[in-house]
């Protein structure tokens, strides 16, 4: 790993230059730009038109190119991480992100006998962007045997009527897995797009407008776990709402 300078630079480990098969001071390289997985691929090659291009500098220095580090939001004192494809033949950095304890595995990269869908195995979920996270649920679910539907309009068959709904509903389906954990990982990606789209408040926009208990009721129908449920009650009852702050200043 190396941390990004004020300059937006790096120092480029001597293994991965190995791995590249040696590069001199000057030599220009390729960056590939893998931008729903968040990698930079680097080569000493052209592998098709739309790549960007920087030197190695001396002592294996190299200047991130200011239109990545703009894209993949890459700031002096960030921690880069390098690794390479399943055969070894390119390597690739990208921008280490934090990461939390998987919710639906619990850290163990499975569940009942089930690969983890949701982490992809790893036991870790990395915080990025509701937009990616999504984007990366549907590249990665036809993996694991799950079709993802997401909409934004209820349709009732019988009457050909479609219908907004408050919030965009995500839904999970597979032979794979038991309906209990799918309703699982469903819910984990439901609460995050309540999350993204619940109007905040004028006032405190870390906090979310207090619905009607009418409202409350149809958000709580978008959900299947009691788990999920509950959640969304603190948010909206509780910890998140402006009820719930309008009582920590009255303390």
């Amino acid at each position: 790993m190396a941390k990004v300078s004020k300059k937006g630079q790096i120092f480029f480990p001597v293994d991965w230059i190995k791995k590249l098969g040696g590069l001199k001071e000057g030599e220009l390289l390729f960056l590939h730009v893998d931008e729903n997985n968040h990698k930079i691929w680097i080569s000493k090659t052209r592998l098709h038109d739309k790549v960007i291009t920087a030197p190695l500098l001396s002592e294996n220095q190299l200047t991130i190119p200011v239109k990545i580090r703009d894209l993949f939001e890459i700031e002096a004192g960030d921690t880069i991480e390098f690794g390479y494809s399943d055969d070894q033949k390119y390597v690739y950095f990208k921008k280490k992100l934090d990461t939390y304890k998987c919710p639906i595995c619990t850290g163990t990269g499975n569940i009942e006998n089930h690969k983890c869908a949701v982490c992809r195995e790893t036991g870790v979920i990395e915080v990025e962007k509701f937009q990616d996270q999504f984007l990366r649920l549907f590249e990665q679910s036809r993996v694991y045997g799950i079709a993802v539907n997401y909409s934004w309009d209820d349709f009732e068959p019988t009457t050909g009527e479609i219908t907004p709904r408050l919030y965009p509903q995500v839904r999970m389906f597979s032979k794979e897995y038991p309906q209990h954990l799918l309703d699982r990982m469903q819910d984990y990606y439901q609460l995050r797009i309540i999350e993204e789209f619940s109007p905040n408040s004028i006032s405190d926009i870390k906090l979310f407008q207090t619905p009607s208990d009418v409202l409350l009721n149809e958000i709580l129908t978008l959900v299947k776990t009691e788990d999920a449920k509950k959640e969304i009650r603190s948010w909206f009852r509780g910890k998140k709402s402006v009820f719930a702050s309008a009582l920590e200043e009255m303390k």
